[in-house]
């Protein structure tokens, strides 16, 4: 069997996080297994992944401790001699993870693209320009879910394998017998619902959203805007929405795992 060391923040419902078990529940069990090191305890998928077989590792986070961060991670690999390993990153600092990886003799070190560029300040772009080419010389594998995520991670001339988002269309087949049921758990038999998935977080422009929901609840008395997720910027999010005057117009719904 081959074992692949997945190196991420969490196994919360995030979109990479997510992401990743979806491979991991269609990969044949005989032949793959996924462990993981991550820097959270108890995250929502933890118990589906022990009850798979795999192992996970907990490290500090990298910000608050870089040092002992990049030393758990190469003990990791070194200690369980993993050959394969898989950092899911948002920008070229995932290098550093990959190096620890490349200390512990992992043979192949692979990156996936999380993100194509979003917000990034200066300072930060500068970063990232200067560690993609040892980004690129450390990593075996390149990974990106677009071509735009490609060419921001690891520049227009690397060779990277696309690997697109997939979707298992038959969770989202129409169910009149579900649309019921959660528009009745939330009262909204009768009302022009528009829904929004995504952490609370100011990549997925909520305070935007915001702000063309109020036009639309303005031409339709009925509409309402269902939030489904959490995040950093929840505060940040509730104040505007009191702000517009959409406290009785917007349902946070949380964090859900029946999104289909």
């Amino acid at each position: 069997m081959k074992r692949c060391l997945c190196i991420l923040s969490s196994l919360d419902a995030g979109g990479a996080e997510t992401f990743l078990m979806k491979l991991y529940r269609v990969l044949p069990s005989d032949r793959y297994q996924f462990d993981f090191v991550v820097s959270k305890e108890n995250g929502c998928y933890t118990r589906e992944v022990v009850e798979r077989g795999g192992k996970i590792y907990f490290i500090p986070t990298r910000t608050k401790h870089p040092i002992r961060a990049f030393c758990g991670i190469r003990s990791a690999v070194k200690d369980n001699q993993y050959d394969y390993v898989l950092k899911l990153g948002e920008n070229s600092l995932a290098v550093v993870d990959l190096i620890a990886a490349r200390w512990g003799d992992a043979r192949v070190v692979a990156l996936r693209a999380c993100n194509a560029p979003a917000g990034l300040g200066l300072l930060s772009r500068t970063i990232h320009a200067m560690l993609r080419p040892i980004l690129n010389g450390v990593a075996t594998v390149r990974i990106a879910p677009s071509q735009l995520a490609a060419d921001f991670m690891f520049g227009k001339r690397a060779d990277v394998h696309l690997l697109h988002n997939g979707v298992d269309l038959d969770k989202f087949r129409y169910d009149p017998q579900g649309r019921d049921a959660i528009r009745e758990e939330f009262d909204l038999q009768d009302k022009l619902v528009i829904g929004h998935v995504g952490r609370f977080h100011k990549q997925k422009n909520h305070l935007y959203l915001l702000e063309v929901f109020r036009e639309i609840s303005i031409r339709r008395e009925d509409a309402m805007l269902l939030l489904v997720g959490t995040g950093e910027d929840q505060d940040l999010i509730c104040s505007r929405i009191q702000a517009l005057g959409l406290e009785n117009k917007v349902i946070r719904a949380g964090q859900r795992f029946d999104i289909p």
